[in-house]
């Protein structure tokens, strides 16, 4: 199915960045050295009933954009197989693994392992072996990161304003991260899938219990799709005093326009050092 967007310029200089999900690749190219150059596209896949790696595949060929030579390329892929490992308690990559392995134990997955170098941490996750090397083969060099990794370095600059907890909650299709900061230290990262904001807000409320958060002085921060915003506000507004939209950075308009129709979590890639 081909892409929605402008037609991308000469991709010589411009990043890629490329956010795969269960219903389509959402991407988009800028030139990190020149304004107005972010452009933003989405493909959906024509089929429900294949597998991710297949329905990637498929939409990869079919848009030339994904193919062309880019300075740097970017891969967001979303996985529910995935731990963080402190950096104070495991230094040694070789000894990492192990914890990966004992949380989903009998895996045949690709391991990655993404640096979260601002919060010390590094995390963990898997994807099947096929669809890795098929990543490979067909993107040059291409930096895969799980979606929590730019949000967590991202939401981590943030969060050192001020002594109380700060919470991210990233509202996407039918997920949704969460992410909580004390005093410039992670206290979860988590994603959650959803059919409601009731559901939304379930998970929400029991991390600020299991965290033992101040409802009337820490502070929620919603992101993500504006049109689950709203609702959610309201209905968090009953029990949590500080419900707040996380502000549009403002750095981004000089990329280009396009980045706010971009997902969240592929505009902040550029503004963590990743």
């Amino acid at each position: 199915m081909p892409t929605t967007g402008s037609s991308t310029t000469h991709p010589s200089g411009n990043h890629l960045l490329v956010n795969l999900r269960n219903d389509g690749i959402y991407f988009a190219t800028f030139d990190p050295l020149e304004d107005d150059t972010y452009q933003y596209h989405t493909a959906a896949f024509a089929s429900k009933s294949q597998s991710l790696c297949e329905n990637v595949k498929n939409c990869v060929y079919e848009n030339p954009q994904l193919l062309q030579e880019y300075a740097r390329t970017y891969l967001l892929i979303d996985t529910p197989h995935f731990t963080f490992v402190p950096e104070e308690l495991e230094s040694c990559e070789e000894n990492r693994r192990p914890y990966y392995d004992y949380c989903f134990a009998g895996h045949t997955d690709e391991v990655i392992e993404n640096h979260l170098t601002l919060n010390h941490a590094y995390l963990l996750f898997g994807i099947e072996h096929e669809f890795y090397t098929f990543l490979c083969r067909t993107f040059a060099n291409p930096t895969i990161l799980h979606p929590l990794t730019p949000l967590c370095e991202y939401f981590f600059l943030h969060s050192r304003n001020g002594n109380e907890a700060k919470a991210y909650l990233h509202l996407r299709k039918e997920r949704c991260d969460l992410i909580v900061y004390k005093q410039g230290r992670l206290l979860l990262g988590n994603t959650f899938d959803f059919n409601t904001a009731d559901d939304v807000a379930y998970f929400t409320l029991l991390a600020w219990k299991q965290l033992s958060l101040d409802q009337t002085r820490d502070r929620l921060y919603l992101a993500g799709e504006k049109s689950l915003r709203q609702p959610l506000t309201a209905l968090l507004q009953t029990y949590i005093k500080n419900v707040l939209p996380y502000p549009f950075p403002s750095q981004l308009f000089r990329l280009g326009k396009e980045t706010i129709d971009a997902p969240f979590e592929l505009i902040t890639i550029p503004l963590c050092g990743l």
